[in-house]
């Protein structure tokens, strides 16, 4: 029967100064990790006040739209009041009267200027 030679498995010792040397970048590593979370943190803050500021800024535009707009309505319905006195005058008949005797010189008719017709 054959055996396998027995080999001697040697493991370093850890020593005071490995022991230090493994402290220490536990330590660096605990120190990254709260460094890029904190860095994390700061850039979605900042991220997020982007947006913030973005959306406030796309909502103040959309407000000065909507009071131009506003401005718009008024001087429009403004200029339809206006129109609609202007019409009532004019569907006024004594206005119309008044206008053809004063621009065509007109005068009502005569009872010898009036002829009268019989249709069948």
């Amino acid at each position: 029967m054959v055996l396998a030679k027995r080999e001697k498995k040697t493991y370093p010792k850890k020593t005071k100064k490995n022991k230090k040397k493994e402290k220490q970048k536990k330590k660096i590593d605990a120190k990254v990790k709260i460094k890029l979370s904190i860095l994390s943190y700061a850039v979605i803050f900042a991220c997020s006040c982007i947006f913030l500021l973005s959306r406030y800024a796309h909502i103040t535009e959309v407000q000065m739209q909507v009071d131009k707009i506003n401005r718009e309505i008024s001087e429009l319905e403004e200029e339809n009041h206006v129109l609609m006195l202007k019409l009532e005058e004019i569907k006024d008949s004594g206005w119309i009267e008044e206008q053809a005797k004063v621009r065509m010189n007109m005068r009502k008719a005569n009872s010898d200027q009036i002829v009268y017709l019989n249709v069948k």
